[in-house]
């Protein structure tokens, strides 16, 4: 997410740069975040969906869900390798996942993160009523969840409360806190 601003290469795969970065910054850890690895156009609100669905939208989110469904999982396995190659160790892999995520586009997720070898996935911007789809896939592959909070704490849906922690912790044993302080 740090790297976020930088641009992608037009001719070049986009985790060379990523992993460049990290060397010229001596940085040895990385939670990887699905918007680098996920091609562009990326979806706008932070993986979310917006209020109101526009046909632009509705069109970029049946690309990705179409890229998440049919991405081979050697894709995964090649973006681990260029990480130990580097000696970066990745430790999660961050995905919002939207209300309008498919069963199927859940499943793969956490068979990229698993194919990644994590075994955390940072939620970004996921909102509780997600929690109740995502036990059963925590428990499938043996997966923690780091649910990350923001500051809407008047929307009893938003991971902001010390009561939305309680209910997703309820959820499942593999339910845990990705605390943003900031």
């Amino acid at each position: 997410y740090c790297f976020r601003s930088i641009p992608r290469p037009p001719n070049a795969d986009y985790m060379d740069t990523i992993i460049d970065a990290f060397k010229q910054t001596g940085l040895g850890i990385c939670e990887l975040e699905s918007a680098r690895v996920e091609p562009e156009p990326a979806v706008s609100q932070g993986g979310r969906m917006p209020a109101t669905l526009t046909p632009d939208y509705t069109k970029r989110r049946e690309e990705r869900r179409q890229w998440r469904l049919t991405v081979p999982m050697e894709r995964f396995k090649e973006i681990r390798s260029k990480f130990d190659k580097a000696g970066i160790e990745l430790i999660g892999y961050v995905m919002t996942f939207a209300d309008d995520f498919t069963d199927e586009e859940i499943e793969r997720t956490f068979l990229a993160a698993k194919t990644l070898g994590v075994k955390i996935i940072g939620t970004k911007q996921t909102r509780v009523p997600m929690g109740k789809r995502l036990a059963p896939f925590a428990d499938k592959y043996d997966m923690v969840l780091g649910w990350h909070n923001h500051a809407m704490v008047a929307d009893a849906d938003e991971v902001a409360s010390v009561e939305s922690l309680r209910t997703l912790f309820s959820m499942s044993k593999r339910f845990k806190s990705n605390l943003d302080i900031g």
